[in-house]
């Protein structure tokens, strides 16, 4: 009994519980040794967690004790453990987008894409001072640069190399996506899901593929989903509650988010409605809320505009900047194709070869490479297996027909009168159709593979499953449909526990994987 208190009490803690969660996996990897026993024994480990699991469980359910809550702590462990054992497995410059490579450490040099960034920083301890042009993804804020040179010079001083260093960043973005996934089931609790509505759909979401996607991305992808994520919870609360830390937390949110990725700026417009529509509604109390506006903008504004103003003074570099592929990428054009062909539904390609091949007349369809890469990114998840290969298939296949069905549920929702207040509407509505509206403009406006990337929008997600909660919680949870759904939502959480878990086990950082690169 005594032990359950202290749990009790630990668990009320739930950002601590991650940062220690994770500096348990900082250590395993700062460590050769135990690195080499956790990732060697990675079967009988498995083993041991399913038995306790089972055990666990199996007792809870005979005793009819299983609460709510123990289902949600066992559905997010299993989600950090698996995304730990990825970070073990996977070296940190495998798999990424855009970091390309750092060079040898202390001789005033550095390296490209967002490792070069990160490395510059440390060498130098100041902000480029030359156009980010001139080298690949320096125009990016620097934010998620200067944690990691930090990150880097905390390790260096506790002895470790520059290797083991640049091996751990990898900690951060464990951290950072795990911080995501506890942001979005607080966003579902605002919403009152209930039980299984809610353990199902905190479990599509902590379960997800692109989760442990962004666990390994050492771009700067995660932590702006983050801060993406921070500010709708907050803009949330602060539409019950007109407290001003809350809108505080919004500001800081958005301006740290652009800080790290200017896009993040693409979910201000939604929030800025919340702001007009209580406005509106409570004008009585203008002056009141004019002054919380007033701390806000004096937050966010700074934050948020300060790089891409500096970029525009300094080098005359456009807002919406984003830097042009190199003739040695050219290989993945797809702006030959008609906007019927790249918009048009289809997934005979992507069940014919579920992995990234790198060819336009496979992977020219914006939707279809949308739903592939949220499960598979682009290389992170290939094996030569088949039946692990079948399996990427069926999940595929799942996942397809999950997000069509919940994002119809999603706009039902919308729709329908007394399913959701009308202010939360327009807030979701905005921010989802903001974001896949600019996703699909960018797709063509920059017509290449790359850019047809689920890690672009990956906030989105959460507004099927939170419309999908709702539908089943308030009006229709003994629809005829709800089961099916529910099912769904079951066989999701299966297969893809079941793909991370075969991933596990059959990865070796020897194996080549079946990467198709064109010739």
């Amino acid at each position: 009994m005594m032990h359950e208190k202290i749990t009790s009490r630990f668990l009320r803690h739930p950002v601590i519980v991650i940062a220690i969660l994770c500096m348990i996996f900082w250590f395993i990897d700062s460590i050769p040794f135990a690195k080499e026993v956790v990732t060697g024994n990675r079967l009988l480990l498995l083993a041991g967690v399913l038995l306790g699991y089972l055990l666990y469980y199996g007792t809870k359910i005979y005793q009819k004790t299983l609460t709510e809550r123990q289902i949600l702590i066992g559905i997010f462990l299993a989600s950090i453990l698996i995304r730990g054992m990825l970070v073990l497995l996977s070296a940190y410059n495998s798999n990424q987008h855009d970091t390309h490579f750092f060079v040898a450490w202390g001789e005033n040099q550095v390296g490209s894409g967002h490792f070069g960034y990160i490395q510059y920083l440390l060498e130098y301890k100041k902000l480029p001072d030359f156009d980010p042009r001139s080298s690949w993804s320096f125009y990016n804020p620097p934010l998620h640069h200067i944690v990691c040179a930090l990150f880097i010079a905390g390790n260096r001083l506790l002895g470790l190399g520059y290797e083991a260093c640049a091996e751990n960043l990898q900690i951060l973005t464990l951290f950072w996506s795990s911080m995501t996934i506890y942001v979005m089931y607080r966003i579902l609790q605002e919403f009152s899901l209930k039980k299984r509505v809610l353990c199902l759909a905190f479990g599509v979401l902590a379960l997800h593929p692109i989760f442990a996607i962004l666990s390994l991305s050492l771009n700067n992808d995660c932590l702006a989903t983050l801060f993406s994520a921070t500010a709708i919870l907050y803009t949330i609360r602060w539409y019950k509650n007109h407290r001003f830390r809350y809108l505080l937390c919004i500001a800081f949110a958005v301006g740290w988010g652009m800080m790290t990725k200017v896009s993040v700026g693409l979910i201000a417009p939604a929030i800025a409605l919340v702001f007009l529509a209580v406005l509106i509604k409570e004008r009585k109390e203008w002056k009141r809320l004019f002054t919380q506006f007033g701390g806000f903008g004096l937050v966010c504004i700074p934050l948020g505009l300060a790089w891409p103003i500096r970029q525009k003074l300094l080098f005359d570099l456009p807002f919406n900047y984003v830097q042009p592929l190199n003739k040695v990428d050219m290989w993945q054009y797809v702006g030959d194709y008609g906007v019927w062909q790249r918009l048009k539904p289809s997934i005979s390609s992507v069940l014919q070869h579920p992995w990234y091949t790198g060819l336009p007349e496979n992977q020219h369809q914006i939707w279809q490479e949308m739903f592939r890469t949220s499960l598979f990114d682009e290389w992170t998840f290939q094996l030569p297996q088949g039946i692990y290969i079948s399996l990427a298939k069926v999940l595929v296949l799942l996942g397809i027909m999950l997000g069509l069905v919940t994002t119809v549920l999603f706009l039902r929702v919308l729709l329908q009168k007394g399913s959701m207040d009308g202010t939360m509407k327009a807030l979701c509505a905005v921010c989802y159709g903001s974001l896949l509206f600019f996703f699909v403009k960018f797709c063509f406006d920059y017509p290449y593979i790359c850019t047809m990337n689920f890690r672009y929008i990956v906030i989105t997600l959460l507004f099927p499953v939170l419309g999908t909660g709702i539908w089943m919680n308030e009006k229709h949870k003994k629809h005829p449909g709800a089961a099916v759904v529910q099912i769904g939502q079951i066989l999701f959480i299966v297969l893809s526990l079941a793909f991370l878990l075969s991933y596990c086990l059959l990865y070796g950082q020897s194996e080549i994987q079946t990467m198709m690169m064109p010739k």
